[in-house]
């Protein structure tokens, strides 16, 4: 009862990759920028993005090897293709490149016919592969998605003051001093220390010093825009810069808006910027709750 056709026993899957010899990872789509994503041991894995390396997000990471070693061809249009116009591989909307020891390359090239259905080519073979189009989804081809999901670094060491403001309501000042381990809160010049739950506060801080976005969303976007214009709350933190010698000249304050995607009664994302910084990002329901807490007894 075996079916010993030929498409049943070859290998369905795009690429048998071993992940701990790749050196580098190149993206490139047919309309974008290209991608370059690299690492040397033991350093974490690196995205040049606008010619700055950084450290890259490593769920997309994930996806993306998880998409090339586990995913299957559906079908074997060809075993033998000379010209690949058919399945639109002669001028592919993604080419994948990857580069192991020894500078052993293995690069795929994605091709789309008139009919919406996604082929695979390995360069340098004569095999057409038919894949599911929802494995593309696993698959990020815009730089910006590719940045670490923490957007940004906050010392304890260094933290002066966190402010937090509901909509207009007037901001809640915690003045904070890291070798005290002690918080104290102000609200329109009025002492109200006696008011604030210290443990409520280290919350709050715990959770801006763990930010972590869901996704990054492209420079301008339209809806976070429009949302961030009136935001749910804000957030500001207030850092001592200090110089090489140890000494404090400067101060830095960024602030964090954060505001509900619109259609949802109750929001499961949430939008959010940083000052300074020209992408928006999204934050699921639980971080926003966590960020979101009155450190205030009731």
């Amino acid at each position: 009862n075996l079916d010993v056709t030929l498409n049943e026993l070859r290998d369905k899957s795009l690429t048998s990759l071993n992940i701990a010899s790749l050196k580098a990872i190149l993206i490139r789509p047919l309309t974008g920028k290209e991608i370059l994503i690299t690492r040397e041991p033991p350093k974490p894995w690196e995205v040049e993005i606008n010619g700055t390396l950084r450290e890259a997000n490593e769920k997309k990471l994930f996806d993306l090897l998880r998409a090339l070693t586990t995913g299957r061809a559906t079908a074997f249009p060809s075993d033998a293709a000379t010209d690949f116009t058919q399945w639109g591989i002669n001028r592919p909307f993604l080419t994948i490149g990857l580069l192991g020891d020894e500078k052993q390359t293995i690069t795929l090239d994605f091709g789309m016919d008139g009919h919406g259905g996604v082929f695979v080519n390995r360069r340098g073979t004569t095999i057409v592969m038919r894949i599911d189009p929802a494995l593309l989804a696993d698959i990020s081809i815009q730089p910006h998605e590719w940045r670490h999901a923490r957007p940004w670094s906050v010392s304890k060491v260094d933290l002066k003051s966190i402010e937090r403001q509901i909509r207009q309501d007037p901001p809640l000042t915690l003045p904070y001093d890291f070798i005290e381990e002690a918080w104290k809160a102000e609200l329109e010049g009025q002492d109200i220390s006696p008011r604030l739950d210290p443990a409520k506060a280290n919350h709050l801080l715990d959770a801006l010093v763990d930010l972590n976005v869901s996704r990054w969303l492209p420079a301008g976007d339209a809806a976070a825009t429009a949302a961030l214009a009136s935001p749910l709350l804000s957030i500001s933190i207030t850092e001592r810069v200090p110089d090489e010698f140890g000494d404090t000249k400067e101060e830095r304050r960024r602030t964090l808006s954060i505001a509900p995607v619109p259609g949802e009664g109750n929001p499961t994302s949430y939008f959010g910027q940083i000052t300074g910084e020209p992408h928006p990002f999204l934050l699921d329901r639980d971080l926003f709750r966590k960020l979101a807490v009155d450190p205030l007894e009731k």
